[in-house]
């Protein structure tokens, strides 16, 4: 783990508690992503859970070369639209994408119509090589929130000394909620 707030366990954890804290909001997690029989397994679900709920918006959180960035996938819009605290290529981050439609395709209503790819601008950039996950969570956490929009503009959670304590306090406040006596419950 070394300086970074959390390992990568650590983010899918916080993830999960998050999506089901906001119970709208669907994921697939990034290890199921790693494997394409995995992956379509996965999108089955979120399929299940689209038809079933109602539930219309996913997190797909991506950790590819040990750096995360996030998918935000809206059904009724039919959009996916990328959060990358590093600012990555335009060009890898379509590459993740058009890896994610060939897994996505299958299991959607409609698989002749791509979503309309979109990288998020004026995100939150972080200033150091580790901390790609809390940025990622933020971008989550930030979406996830009623009244909320998908657009980060000036939005910063997570610069500044007293944000980054106010940030970590609330994960360990979201996670703290989820423990019982058998540890964490997801």
């Amino acid at each position: 783990m070394g300086n970074s707030w959390l390992d990568d366990g650590m983010v899918s954890v916080v993830l999960q508690v998050l999506c089901r804290h906001y119970s709208s909001w669907g994921m697939a997690e990034s290890v199921a992503l790693a494997s394409k029989n995995a992956a379509v397994k996965a999108f089955k679900r979120l399929m299940k859970a689209h038809i079933e709920l109602g539930t219309c918006d996913f997190i797909l959180p991506i950790h590819e070369d040990k750096h995360w960035v996030l998918f935000h996938l809206n059904l009724p819009s039919h959009q996916m639209i990328c959060y990358d605290s590093l600012g990555g290529d335009e060009d890898e981050l379509r590459d993740i994408y058009e890896r994610l439609w060939d897994l996505i395709k299958p299991v959607t209503p409609d698989p002749d119509r791509p979503f309309q790819f979109e990288v998020a601008q004026s995100v939150p950039m972080q200033k150091d090589s580790i901390n790609c996950g809390v940025y990622m969570i933020a971008f989550a956490w930030h979406l996830m929130r009623p009244g909320t929009s998908t657009v980060l503009d000036g939005y910063n959670v997570v610069d500044g000394r007293v944000c980054q304590i106010v940030f970590r306090l609330d994960i360990l406040h979201l996670l703290a909620h989820n423990w019982s006596d058998d540890g964490l419950t997801i």
